[in-house]
């Protein structure tokens, strides 16, 4: 069996008739074998390299077999995909383990296929990737990125680099990163939901929570038993759902007509895709019978989901008036599946 671990980004899905797609998308394989083939182990090597999906078609983007790609993130205007790499293929099998790999954020022109920017991230040699990944995001105007910079023990760190500049700056403490349009950071620090300010980078702990999104101004806070928007300026807090279980992930679509999150409940067998209005009137909520890590907006009435499926790993298009689901992608392994709209 092949093992692959896929870290998708969807690009287009045009839905035709009840679910004819036409495909395009960028992920993540460990199908290819690493060089060395066998580590110290006597175990085979795999690593991880990115490609295009067509239509059918599966171009390779990356030929490193000596390295891992991981989180592929596109820019705005969708010319250019960020991606986090590690330097280094592990046997994780042997008995002595060298902790001396390094891990990399590198820009990738997906016309030319040329890696355009290769910066070494900080005090990452022998670090592990959080079970999130690197999360990196990009300015509006495909400047400036930020990254979840690997180290930082329990406080995590968030770095910041700028299109020409090979140096990394770290802005502070957090776990995840969500930009909003005018510049403003979302992460969770200390258990507390903060805020960090475009222009000074300044932090500010607004509430206990989790920062996951924007909502315009307006910060989306999860974690434990409710789902929020708060206002950082007016320090006003609207409570979007308070119903017992944990609030991880929150999406709009484009023109923020419509809004989804996931609920994870103790109680529960499965996942609450729960999906409202502009106004934040329910549209639907229906339990998925497995665990999904992350849904986007395909268009109004159709989600694109990320999911378990028994011992699968799957990328399905849903309905959202029908929740009728149609599996694009499926992968054996134990790595997390995921996908995300390019604009």
């Amino acid at each position: 069996m092949v093992n692959l671990y896929l870290r998708l980004v969807i690009s287009l899905a045009l839905l035709s008739g009840a679910f004819g797609v036409a495909q395009e998308f960028v992920f993540v394989s460990n199908r290819l074998k690493a060089e060395p083939e066998v580590g110290p182990s006597g175990q085979a090597l795999h690593q991880n390299e990115l490609f295009l999906y067509r239509d059918g078609s599966q171009i390779r983007l990356t030929f490193t077999p000596e390295e891992d790609e991981w989180d592929p993130q596109p820019s705005p205007f969708g010319r250019f995909l960020a991606y986090v790499v590690n330097d280094k293929v592990t046997d994780w099998a042997a008995e002595d383990i060298q902790l001396d790999w390094n891990w990399h954020l590198r820009i990738l022109d997906l016309e030319t296929l040329l890696v355009l920017e290769d910066w070494q991230l900080p005090d990452s040699t022998g670090t592990s990737r959080y079970a999130g990944g690197f999360d990196i995001a990009w300015t509006e105007d495909e400047s400036t990125l930020f990254v979840q910079l690997p180290g930082g023990q329990d406080s995590g760190r968030i770095g910041m680099v700028e299109v020409g500049n090979p140096d990394v700056s770290v802005i502070g403490r957090g776990f995840g990163v969500a930009l909003s349009r005018q510049g403003g950071i979302a992460t969770t620090a200390d258990a507390f939901a903060t805020y960090i300010e475009p222009v000074t980078l300044q932090p500010y702990p607004l509430v206990a929570g989790e920062g996951i999104g924007w909502v315009g101004t307006d910060m989306v806070i999860g974690g434990e038993d409710r789902l929020s928007l708060f206002d950082p300026i007016a320090a006003t807090e609207t409570v979007l759902s308070d119903f017992s279980g944990y609030y991880m992930y929150f999406v709009s679509t484009s023109d923020g007509s419509r809004h989804a999150w996931l609920r994870y409940d103790a109680g529960e067998e499965g996942t609450l895709i729960t999906v409202v209005d502009a106004g934040f009137e329910m549209v639907t909520a229906w339990v998925y019978p497995d665990h999904v890590s992350r849904i986007e907006f395909m268009d109004e009435d159709t989600l694109l989901l990320t999911a378990m499926a028994g011992s699968n790993f799957i990328i399905s298009a849903v309905r959202i008036s029908t929740h009728l689901e149609h599996q694009l992608v499926s992968s054996l392994g134990f790595d997390n599946v995921s996908a995300l709209m390019l604009p």
